[in-house]
């Protein structure tokens, strides 16, 4: 069997074969960059919530001051609101990140297959000694599963953060 170093490095089929994995380094990379970034932002937001949440609405008692009373109702409203607005936050950081991971996915879709269909065509010819450039059929479709399952999870959480703090501030004021 032949080693590498015997290869021609201006073989046509070489030269395509490598620019299709320097393609799916790229957009792994590009989803590797989204997924990062959605999920520092995402850290960042259930640190706020949580800030906001682990402190407490402050209670007006009988004996506080009307002036007081207005302000602790006006800071529990802000809160409230900011609340409410993290969540929205959330949820639009996990619709935007699930939007760029399947952008990604469908770029590495069409790389795939615009390498099988100049296969299929005989515009190049694999060559055993070359790695596969990309996983397998099952393998390849389960390991691009997880950043979907991901970014769906952020949704899925985040609305029903929404629900349920909507359905609790509705309960408190009836």
């Amino acid at each position: 069997m032949a080693t590498n170093s015997h290869l021609d490095r201006n073989d046509p089929n070489l030269i395509a074969y490598e620019f299709l994995r320097d393609e799916i380094k790229r957009e792994d990379g590009i989803t590797f960059q989204r997924l990062s970034s959605a999920l520092a932002f995402q850290a960042i937001l259930i640190a706020a919530m949580a800030l906001l949440v682990s402190s407490g609405l402050p209670v007006a008692s009988p004996t506080t001051p009307t002036d007081s009373a207005w302000l602790v109702g006006q800071y529990n409203l802000l809160r409230i609101w900011l609340l409410f607005l993290i969540g929205g936050a959330g949820l639009a950081v996990g619709i935007g990140s699930f939007i760029g991971v399947h952008a990604s996915m469908c770029s590495l879709r069409d790389i795939k297959t615009s390498w099988e269909d100049l296969i299929v065509r005989h515009v190049v010819a694999l060559d055993l000694r070359w790695p596969q450039a990309y996983g397998k059929d099952v393998a390849h479709r389960a390991g691009h599963r997880f950043p979907y399952v991901m970014t769906v999870s952020f949704v899925v959480i985040w609305l029903a953060y929404i629900v349920i703090l909507a359905v609790h501030f509705m309960r408190i004021d009836t």
